[in-house]
């Protein structure tokens, strides 16, 4: 088979106020055109489809579109990310056609999709793990496990990622290790998930998902399963499709990924890929190259196919005189953050305009101040961090770990309230 890798769209989103809405469509273009140059089997969209829970009516309709197209030409499996609702998102999804798979249920997270090959035949097993937001999923995924006998008891998992994602892939395990009995051949195995693994580097379009002070979840998880070994009888994953980080990124190439071999092997890995998002969506982003990933399951490789985008994003640092010189008049229709240098002039924004029309962030370049301490924050900057070093400046003491553990836990309450079911 060959499988298309991709997540993160984010439809609806802006890039510092600029609709990027026919941007999006050009996107979904591109995706079909690769599904058809490429003969592509299956579509895996790794969660964020949309930006927010509550999409714009123009991006549901987008991806209204793109699901027909695409559902004509492949299968189509999604799921939900830490942007979306997962019920908005999943509404009917029990009467779509055998061709659109939507994934929104945490209890659902171990129900093999099945995708078929050219001749008729399981061409590979995906498992489509939605967003798991800690504090929504480890009541639901501790149900589950005792209800199967994995535990003993309800009580809720631990309020990390890491035990939500261990809890959601130890049932994944134990429906693989079952499942891969009937095999009379080695099936690719896929698992989707959208989550900050350790060792992904972050860009600042992202949006926070920490609980209990910690965001991501060990790679490790995808290996063992969520056990301390991989169960017995149990082939393990061949590629997991993730989702969240916008760079695109590998964090492992796997070993012995989609052999041959019915048996189970001790050193098999999985292939971690971050497939990225569709679109730059911050300055961080600028250097990057914007790609999905096609998988090709018969020969075990895969690779990247670059997104093309018809804007030039960059970040550029300027004074005064080397703005009116015309030395950066290559960039003047390039979208730009442009920080000043020198001395602060009157104007400046609109003299910078008025030769960078498409200047869409502007800041001045922070003098040097011996004698006093200064704060630069950006989009990047680690909130906490930021609150710790306000609370030291204004108070003039070092925060102490309870001022810090009452920070996050504020902080933390006030991401809480803004997630979306």
């Amino acid at each position: 088979m060959r499988i298309l890798h991709t997540s993160d769209w984010h439809l609806g989103r802006t890039f510092h106020g600029l609709t990027l809405h026919a941007e999006h469509a050009a996107f979904i273009d591109h995706i079909e055109q690769i599904v058809r140059d490429e003969m592509i089997d299956a579509v895996l969209l790794s969660g964020d489809v949309y930006d927010r829970s509550l999409p714009p009516v123009e991006s549901v309709e987008l991806l209204n579109d793109a699901m027909e197209r695409l559902s004509a030409l492949t299968h189509v499996v999604l799921t939900p990310g830490n942007h979306d609702s997962a019920t908005r998102l999943g509404f009917g999804h029990r009467l779509f056609t055998d061709r659109v798979h939507v994934q929104p249920s945490i209890t659902d997270v171990a129900q093999a999709i099945e995708l078929p090959d050219r001749d008729g035949n399981i061409g590979a097993v995906v498992y489509a793990l939605p967003y798991l937001d800690p504090d929504v999923a480890r009541a639901p995924l501790a149900s589950v496990l005792f209800e199967r006998q994995m535990e003993s008891s309800q009580e809720p998992l631990p309020r990390s990622h890491q035990a939500v994602m261990g809890g959601a892939l130890r049932l994944v395990g134990t429906d693989l290790s079952t499942r891969s009995q009937s095999w009379s051949r080695r099936i690719p195995v896929i698992a989707m998930a959208h989550a900050f693994v350790t060792g992904g580097e972050v860009t600042d379009s992202e949006r926070d998902i920490r609980v209990g002070g910690v965001d991501s979840v060990s790679s490790s998880l995808f290996t063992t399963l969520g056990y301390s070994e991989r169960p017995d009888r149990c082939p393990g994953l061949d590629y997991v499709a993730l989702g969240h980080l916008h760079r695109p990124q590998i964090l492992d190439e796997g070993a012995f990924a989609f052999s041959s071999s019915s048996e189970r092997d001790e050193e098999r890995r999985p292939a971690l890929v971050y497939s990225g998002s569709a679109l730059p969506f911050s300055f961080s982003e600028a250097a990057h190259q914007k790609s999905n990933v096609v998988i090709d399951t018969e020969s075990g490789t895969w690779e990247t196919i670059t997104t093309p985008f018809d804007h030039r994003i960059e970040r550029v640092s300027m004074s005064m005189d080397e703005c009116e010189s015309g030395a950066f008049d290559y960039l003047k229709d390039a979208w730009l953050d442009v920080t000043l240098t020198g001395e602060r002039v009157p104007g400046a924004v609109s003299r910078l305009k008025h030769r960078f029309p498409h200047m869409l962030s502007f800041s001045y370049a922070q003098a040097a101040e011996p004698q006093r301490q200064s704060i630069a924050i950006t989009r990047a900057s680690d909130p906490l961090e930021v609150s710790g070093d306000f609370l030291s400046t204004m108070t003039g003491t070092t925060p102490t770990d309870n001022h810090l553990t009452i920070l996050r836990q504020a902080y933390e309450a006030s991401l809480s309230a803004g997630r979306s079911n």
